[in-house]
């Protein structure tokens, strides 16, 4: 029961280790005076779900894989023992190409397609808030004061982006990484010396 209480305490910890957890707040704060707190975690939760039912499972197929092609590397070693002939290799290394090294491109090359559409579709709606309901808004128009600036709706809109993208692109990474952090606890208990 005491673990239960301390465990969320580690994991914040362990998470403003791992994440710019400030960078991403101010992210936030940004976005959310452009767009508005309830419409953008509303948008934001949406992409949320789909970044992560696509990143933490491609995420374990990528573990699957690389174990498969270390089995395959290995194998090598068996030809060499003479456990193995040349003609069996050949024959473990086609099954490896076209049974799991093809398949597992082919999915994550569609899932990472799906994943960057939804991703552009959060990002353009973030920008015409931007562009149209922040320098536009019904009441007044703050066009007078880019007009009067150095900058132009463009290079605004342009550095909102980078936010956004950058932003999105750590969670989006960390997520594909979850699955692989989760194999360091029981790779360290089997193996304590590494």
């Amino acid at each position: 029961l005491l673990g239960a209480a301390v465990l969320p305490q580690y994991v914040a910890r362990a998470a403003h280790h791992l994440l710019p957890i400030g960078e991403l707040t101010s992210a936030w704060d940004l976005m959310s005076e452009v767009v508005g707190k309830e419409k953008l975690s509303n948008m934001s939760m949406e992409l949320l779900l789909i970044t992560v039912n696509i990143q933490v499972p491609l995420g374990y197929a990528g573990i699957e894989f690389l174990r498969r092609e270390q089995e395959r590397k290995n194998s090598i070693l068996h030809v060499g023992e003479g456990r193995l002939s040349a003609n069996q290799f050949v024959r473990f290394a086609l099954v490896f190409i076209f049974g799991i090294a093809l398949p597992y491109l082919m999915q994550r090359t569609i899932m990472e397609g799906v994943n960057g559409y939804a991703f552009g579709i959060f990002a353009r709606d973030l920008q015409n808030c931007l562009r149209i309901d922040s320098l536009f808004p019904s009441d007044q128009v703050l066009l007078s004061a880019v007009g009067e600036s150095n900058h132009t709706v463009a290079s605004y809109a342009e550095s909102f982006d980078t936010v956004v993208a950058q932003s999105y692109s750590i969670i989006e990474r960390n997520l594909f990484s979850i699955p692989k952090i989760a194999l360091l606890p029981g790779m360290l208990w089997r193996k304590p010396w590494l």
